[in-house]
């Protein structure tokens, strides 16, 4: 029926319900799921300076695109888990940047 089917997701409850949705769609049509995350925007490399000690100390990077990225993977991976425990199997993942719309929009078009 589906040969593949599209969820944009930003972490909030409707999106975990979409997922959902759209892994017992895949689960039925066979089709695969991709899941896709889009930030506003990625961040500076900017670290933030009541993070520097916190670098310094755990020698980790913690810019502000490490941040925004981090939360991006986590949204993603929730919804992942989510969609596959409604039967999805064949599922990919993206993240982009940029207006929403226009990202989503774009993605569908390739």
């Amino acid at each position: 029926m589906f040969k593949k089917i599209l969820v944009a997701v930003d972490g909030s409850e409707h999106a975990k319900q979409a997922a959902a949705a759209a892994g017992e769609l895949a689960k039925d049509s066979g089709g695969q799921l991709v899941i896709m995350h889009v930030m506003k925007r990625i961040g500076s490399d900017r670290i933030p300076e009541h993070l520097k000690e916190l670098e310094r100390i755990e020698h980790i990077e913690v810019t502000e695109a490490n941040m925004f990225r981090s939360v991006a993977d986590a949204i993603v991976s929730s919804a992942k888990d989510t969609a596959e425990s409604a039967g999805a199997s064949d599922i990919l993942t993206t993240i982009d940047a940029g207006n929403p719309a226009d990202q989503i929009i774009a993605y569908c078009k390739n």
